[in-house]
C-alpha cells in the first residue's frame, strides 16, 4: 500500500476485527529505509476502498502456489507422488490459462504478485527437477506461466529472470519438450 501523503510504502501488520458496518482499522508501519524496526512509527489508517478484484486475483495466485509448494515437498517422497499428480496438473493448467488472459486490467500486476509469493522461485524449483512423465506436464505449464510472466512483467521483473542461475536452468531444459525455449525467446524479444 502506498501512503498518498508521503508516497511511502506501508505494510499491513495486523487486522482488527470488523466493527460497525463491516469497517476495519489497520495498524501499519511506514517502511523507512535504513531505520531499524524500533524506530518505525505505527500509525492508524482508514482504507476507504479496496480493489476486491485484485484481492481475488492475489488469492487465486497464492492458493495455486501453495498447492504447488506442497506438491514440491512431496516430490521428495516417491510413495506420495502418484496419489496427488492430478491436482497439481489441474492447478497448473488453470494457472497457465489464467496468466495468458488479458482481462480485468490486472495483467500488469500479477507478475509482481507472483514475485511477492515467490512463485518465480517455485517455478524454477520445479524446472530443476528431472523431467519425467510425472513432472513433464507441470514443467511445460510452468514454462507457459513464465513466458506469460515475461510478456506482462515490468522491465525489473524481466531482468530478475535474466539472472545467470535461472537462465542456466532454462538452457539445461532446452529440447526436453517443456517449452523452455519459449521462455528464453520471450526474454530475448523483451530486450
Amino acid at each position: 500500500i502506498k501512503h498518498k501523503g508521503s508516497d511511502e510504502y506501508i505494510n499491513l501488520q495486523s487486522l482488527a476485527p470488523p466493527f460497525g458496518d463491516g469497517q476495519r482499522w489497520f495498524t501499519v508501519s511506514l517502511e523507512e529505509p535504513g531505520k531499524d524496526a524500533a524506530s518505525r512509527r505505527n500509525q492508524k489508517f482508514w482504507l476507504e476502498e479496496v480493489d476486491s478484484g485484485l484481492l481475488d486475483k492475489f488469492s487465486v495466485l497464492s492458493g495455486a502456489f501453495i498447492v504447488l509448494r506442497d506438491y514440491m515437498n512431496r516430490l521428495n517422497d516417491p510413495d506420495e507422488i502418484d496419489s496427488d499428480i492430478v491436482q497439481p496438473s489441474d492447478i497448473v493448467d488453470e494457472l497457465a490459462k489464467w496468466t495468458s488472459k488479458s482481462s480485468g486490467g490486472y495483467q500488469e500486476r500479477w507478475p509482481d504478485m507472483m514475485r511477492v509469493i515467490e512463485g518465480v522461485e517455485l517455478a524454477f524449483e520445479f524446472l530443476k527437477k528431472e523431467t519425467n512423465e510425472s513432472t513433464k506436464h507441470i514443467q511445460r505449464q510452468l514454462c507457459t506461466v513464465l513466458k506469460n510472466y515475461v510478456e506482462y512483467a515490468s522491465e525489473e521483473s524481466q531482468l530478475y529472470l535474466s539472472k545467470n542461475e535461472l537462465l542456466d536452468i532454462l538452457f539445461e531444459k532446452m529440447g526436453q519438450d517443456i517449452n523452455a525455449e519459449g521462455v528464453l525467446s520471450a526474454l530475448v524479444k523483451s530486450c
